[in-house]
């Protein structure tokens, strides 16, 4: 039972110094990506703008039916 937790102890010291690694790796790829790509990236957010307003309108629009009802029943 013991040899069991060892061997589950390794397993995390591993796994966790793989995490870093990998982590490592990751952070470089984003800024790499960033420098070569910022142009590309920033050129893209005025039409990202552009396309979240009809989006808003549409997924937010079941407030305004809700906000109509209650009014309904207020006047009533």
């Amino acid at each position: 039972m013991a040899g069991s937790r060892h061997d589950h102890g390794g397993f995390c010291a591993r796994r966790s110094s793989w995490s870093w690694i990998f982590g490592a790796f990751a952070v470089m790829a984003v800024v790499l990506l960033w420098q070569e790509h910022r142009a590309h990236l920033l050129g893209v957010i005025p039409y990202l703008i552009l396309l979240a307003c009809p989006l808003m309108h549409l997924l937010q629009r079941h407030g305004h039916r809700r906000r109509g009802i209650r009014e309904e029943q207020h006047h009533a």
